[in-house]
């Protein structure tokens, strides 16, 4: 049996109602809805989205399409919608090998990709390349707030990592502003010699938990001129216990049961704290689910990665929501609700 959550799914293909479970689980996102469209003899997705828009327990809708009936329908819908809650969809019917599987699946009738496009921004959705971005930005939807702007900070452990989310930023359009002055002298009282503070802000390495888990985001989310934080490299008891292992004797700590104790604590900390801000915040961190503290942050509302590039698609995801209810709000005249 599947936790609920917040997912509200329509589908042309069944098996992307029934066989996800187990990998939404992963991710720790739940379905509240799904609705298996089929060749569409009674229903379509603009019904499907009529009601999903109504329910008050789905947050975000997803959609597998393998073409649109109605379209002037669906646009008019999905914008009203899209007001209230976001709307992602994954459409497979826009190149020949695509429209061709569609076809023989659901009789589906397809149009070209660029034109599709053009209709899915017109009606105000978020149109993903794959599954994967589907249940991602689904994930990233559901627990964190819409950022003001593109404004981003990022915070890591790691040069490498951190260079790959800077880049996939400038990919994305997400801005990397230099810190002011003041946020860098800030910054810097609690970074190692080796450090940067200037967006990204990277700390190499350090043996300064109270620096990485409070000193640093804090002096990030309080910010102003910050929309949202990337973090790469959250290590909980699993990563020191393992360093202990292999130093041994050169590694004064205690007991590792203490340590497991003490380390899920500070994550359940960390969660509350980087929540408390209202800006959102996404990680990423090659171990992931398999270190506990990552798996508590999870728990906690703050979505995590394996990779760094996926933290940022998901934050790209938020900016463009934000800038989807912006827009809409302006042409209809009707306030934002989320």
């Amino acid at each position: 049996k599947a936790d609920p959550g917040g997912i509200g799914l329509a589908s042309h293909s069944g098996t992307y109602i029934c066989h996800i479970f187990p990998y939404l689980e992963y991710l720790g996102v739940g379905m509240a809805e799904a609705i298996s469209l089929g060749n569409e003899a009674n229903l379509d997705v603009v019904d499907a989205l009529d009601y999903l828009g109504s329910c008050s327990h789905v947050e975000i809708i997803c959609l597998y399409l393998e073409g649109i009936r109605r379209l002037s329908e669906f646009i008019q819908v999905s914008r009203r919608v899209a007001l209230k809650k976001p709307i992602v969809v994954l459409y497979v019917g826009g190149n020949e090998p695509g429209a061709r599987a569609a076809s023989t699946h659901t009789a589906a009738v397809s149009g070209p990709e660029p034109l599709f496009r053009g209709i899915l921004r017109q009606a105000g959705v978020i149109q993903v390349q794959d599954t994967e971005e589907l249940f991602d930005f689904a994930f990233v939807l559901v627990h964190q707030p819409l950022p003001r702007g593109r404004r981003i900070a990022i915070l890591t452990n790691s040069g490498g990592p951190g260079a790959a989310m800077a880049n996939a930023c400038s990919r994305l359009g997400l801005l990397l502003p230099e810190l002011s002055p003041e946020a860098q002298t800030r910054l810097r009282e609690h970074l190692p010699h080796t450090g940067t503070c200037r967006n990204p802000v990277d700390v190499t390495f350090s043996m300064d938990m109270d620096a990485y888990y409070i000193h640093l985001p804090t002096i990030l989310l309080e910010d102003p001129e910050i929309d949202g934080l990337l973090i790469y490299g959250v290590f909980g008891p699993d990563f020191l216990i393992e360093q202990k292992r292999k130093i041994g004797d050169r590694m004064e700590f205690q007991s590792e049961e203490l340590l497991f104790s003490l380390g899920e604590e500070n994550a359940r900390q960390f969660a509350q704290r980087l929540r408390s801000f209202g800006k959102p915040v996404i990680g990423a961190s090659f171990p992931c689910r398999s270190d506990r503290a990552v798996e508590i942050l999870v728990a906690g509302g703050i979505p995590h990665f394996p990779v760094p590039e996926r933290a940022v698609r998901g934050m790209a995801a938020l900016v463009q929501y934000m800038e989807i209810r912006k827009k809409l709000s302006a042409v209809e005249g009707k306030p934002q609700s989320r």
